[in-house]
């Protein structure tokens, strides 16, 4: 995925990526820019880096990780749970994950709601 010039999406709250031939790294989400958003939907979002989001996203209160291809838990488990404190609502569908150790990395109220 080519890099997104986020600054020319200042007032960006709701973003939807999808790549059904692909992979979206998290290196290309840049959370220094995307701090306004409210709302993220992402289809294959894979972790190449060590986490993600690298900078507080204080706004975002919906987080939706889909994957067809089967991505296990390590394609997941960059997240940065503390850079996302507004954070209500996680629907992570299609991930092989292993569901007890992803939780334990979460905080209780989000961990409820994976299933």
């Amino acid at each position: 995925m080519d890099k997104i010039n986020w600054p020319r999406f200042p007032s960006l709250t709701t973003l939807f990526i999808m790549a059904p031939i692909g992979k979206i790294p998290s290196s290309s989400l840049d959370s220094d820019h995307i701090s306004n958003l409210e709302s993220l939907s992402v289809q294959e979002f894979v972790c190449d880096q060590g986490t993600w989001p690298t900078s507080p996203m204080p706004k975002l209160k919906s987080l939706n990780l889909r994957s067809t291809l089967s991505l296990n838990n390590q394609n997941a488990s960059c997240i940065a749970w503390q850079n996302l404190p507004a954070l209500k609502a996680i629907n992570i569908q299609g991930y092989d994950l292993n569901i007890p150790e992803f939780k334990s990395h979460m905080p209780s109220a989000l961990a409820v709601q994976v299933k």
